[in-house]
């Protein structure tokens, strides 16, 4: 009788064993690297983005705030967070002055932009607008301690190192801001 052609079950199953023993002995070094690239690639991402904030600040001439907290990175031009500050005071009994046109109504406007108007509470739709980010981004393999950095409207940024802690092992690492912005050397004379 003639022995039939192809693999018997056992054989199948034994290269099966095989090849999963091989993988699950590759795949922790595997992702280890993945996650290692990955971490980089959003780093070259973090880098990038706050030259562009660094741009911005510098092209329209505001200060921006860059605000480093956990895996998010928020960016707020600082004079929205100053009017936003001036409207808490408000609701809290501070004496402080609001700018005007915000009080959510249509009227005239006073001769005095500057004119304390206590009738009137801001509305919820100028502290969204007020609060609305330049740039929000979540990352997924760095995380930041919290932190505050100004772009400055003279192209230059407050802080010349933030610390990163990459992937779930949690290693720290310095990350050089100064080479991303404007120097005096750059800049119209």
């Amino acid at each position: 009788m003639p022995r039939p052609q192809g693999f018997s079950l056992i054989e199948l199953l034994v290269v099966l064993m095989i090849m999963a023993l091989v993988l699950s002995l590759l795949g922790a070094p595997v992702q280890k690297i993945y996650t290692q690239q990955m971490a980089q690639q959003e780093l070259r991402i973090l880098r990038a983005q706050v030259k562009a904030i660094a741009v911005h600040a510098y092209t329209f001439d505001s200060d921006i705030e860059i605000i480093f907290e956990g895996s998010r990175l928020t960016a707020m031009e600082a004079k929205q967070i100053d009017d936003f500050e001036l409207d808490l005071g408000n609701q809290q009994g501070i004496s402080a002055v609001k700018p005007a046109g915000y009080s959510g109504r249509r009227e005239q406007q006073q001769d005095d932009p500057f004119a304390i108007d206590d009738e009137h509470e801001l509305s919820d739709s100028w502290k969204e607008e007020a609060l609305s980010p330049l740039l929000n981004l979540e990352f997924e393999y760095i995380r930041f301690p919290a932190m505050n950095v100004i772009a400055m409207s003279t192209g230059r940024l407050t802080q010349d190192f933030i610390q990163v802690s990459i992937g779930s092992a949690g290693s720290i690492k310095d990350v050089n801001l100064r080479g991303l912005v404007f120097d005096e050397k750059w800049q119209a004379r």
